[in-house]
Parts: structure tokens; C-alpha cells; sequence
């Protein structure tokens, strides 16, 4: 005899199902959201550390149109800039992955920069606004990068979304089916009653 389920039971059962699914989904948007979040925040830290470092740079820059004798009597006038040089790109070092042809390029010019301040012979500013030039615009393609992924979110947020919209059209296909294939009630109210 085969094995039937009382409608009830299907009912309850479907119904845990659906819960259960929805449960799941809802975890993984609200996981999905956090490391948006942090990316998010990730890309406002990063974007920060590039403006100080430019700052720090300017400040030196600034500092040499004093005409200072010696390259000693500039560094010892404006050594927190020196620090604050080296400090911010061993920060935006930390944050960038080497193996990304983006951050490779970043990465580039933050090592000739600190070989260019870390120097003994006199600071070449020409070449120093170049480095500046080229960091800024490897910056901007791979901060718009970053921001783009946040707005489209992480891979598995995309793949609940997408099943979310998939489960609730098959669920508005299957009522449909349902209300459709099955027999209108007074339809069969009145042939229960002609069989009386």
C-alpha cells in the first residue's frame, strides 16, 4: 500500500520548509551586510591614509621653498612629515593585497617614494609630484573598484538574492497552478450534492 501523507501534514511540512529557507536567507543577507559594512569601512581607511600621505608629502614640499641649506636642516624642521611618510605607507602596505595588478601599482609607487625621502642626496620634487601623480591615479580606478563590489554586494549576498526572487516566482508559479488546477468549491458542493 503506498505511503500517502495527510494534507495537513504536507501543509506543516512545506511550511517548515519555507521558514527554514527564509531563516537561512535572512542569516546570510545579515552576514553578507556586516562584510559590506566592513569593506565599506575598509575602503574610507584606505582613502584616508592616501590623503595623509599626500599631506605629509606637500608638507616637505612646502618646507623646501624655505631654502633650507642642507638636506639635515630640512628633515630635522619637518621630520614629523618624514615619520608620518613612513608610518602611513607601511599602513597602506598592510591593507593591499601584492598579488592584485591594482595594488601592485600603488604598492610601486609607495616604495619609490620612501626611497626618494629615505635618500641622503636632496629631494627630487620633480620626480616626488610624478610618484604623487601616478599613486593618485592607480588609486582612483581601484577605490571605484572596491566601491562597486560594496554596492553589488558580496558573491553569496547575490546568490541568496537571486534565490530569494527564484523561490518566491516559484512559489506564486505553484498557487497559480494550484488555484487553477484544482476544482472550484462550489463546483464541488454541488456534485456531493447530487450524489445525494
Amino acid at each position: 500500500m503506498p505511503f500517502s501523507m495527510p494534507d495537513a501534514a504536507v501543509g506543516a511540512v512545506g511550511a517548515s520548509i519555507v521558514a527554514a529557507t527564509v531563516s537561512l536567507i535572512g542569516l546570510t543577507v545579515t552576514k553578507e551586510q556586516k562584510v559590506s559594512d566592513l569593506r565599506q569601512a575598509w575602503i574610507d581607511a584606505l582613502r584616508a591614509e592616501l590623503s595623509e600621505l599626500l599631506e605629509h608629502a606637500h608638507a616637505i614640499h612646502g618646507a623646501a621653498s624655505a631654502q633650507y641649506q642642507t638636506r639635515q636642516e630640512l628633515s630635522s624642521n619637518v621630520k614629523e612629515h618624514f615619520a608620518g611618510i613612513n608610518r602611513v605607507a607601511a599602513s597602506i602596505e598592510l591593507r593591499l593585497n601584492p598579488n592584485e595588478a591594482a595594488a601592485k601599482t600603488i604598492l610601486a609607487c609607495l616604495r619609490e617614494l620612501e626611497a626618494l625621502i629615505s635618500s641622503d642626496s636632496p629631494i627630487d620634487f620633480k620626480a616626488m609630484a610624478a610618484i604623487e601623480r601616478r599613486l593618485v591615479s592607480a588609486s582612483q580606478p581601484f577605490l571605484k573598484d572596491e566601491w562597486e563590489r560594496v554596492k553589488r554586494g558580496e558573491p553569496t549576498y547575490r546568490i541568496a538574492k537571486h534565490a530569494s526572487w527564484l523561490g518566491l516566482v516559484v512559489l506564486f508559479c505553484a498557487l497559480l497552478y494550484s488555484g487553477w488546477s484544482s476544482p472550484p468549491m462550489h463546483a464541488a458542493h454541488t456534485s456531493v450534492n447530487q450524489g445525494k
